[in-house]
């Protein structure tokens, strides 16, 4: 399932998707209150024209004009526990809608 939000890009309020795509736990500890943990997070948001062109340029090299900020992880036991893996980001098309979308992959895992 995606959920919607609205940020601030240079071309105007963008509309960005994300789902949670993987969760793992991997330890509970009753005694320190806490559990380690990965969850898989996608963000998707549509591509522009600059994109579509930078990319066919240069696949290798191509990075999107705008990204949203990746989401902070705000409970953490401490911040030396948290890691955050981000891909690089995906071109998508849609065809469906015959749109073109940009994709991008994080996972954080840490202790929680």
């Amino acid at each position: 399932k995606h959920t919607h939000f609205y940020t601030e890009g240079i071309e105007g309020v963008r509309e960005v998707s994300y789902r949670i795509t993987k969760v793992a736990l991997t330890q509970v500890s009753t005694i320190d209150e806490c559990f380690d943990a990965t969850l898989g997070l996608t963000l998707t948001f549509l591509a522009s024209r600059a994109d579509v062109f930078e990319f066919v340029a240069d696949p290798l090299g191509w990075e999107p004009v705008w990204r949203p900020e990746a989401f902070q992880v705000l409970n953490t036991k401490s911040d030396e526990d948290m890691r955050m893996i981000c891909s690089r980001p995906q071109l998508e098309k849609d065809d469906n809608s015959n749109s073109v979308y940009i994709s991008i992959n994080y996972t954080y895992k840490g202790r929680f």
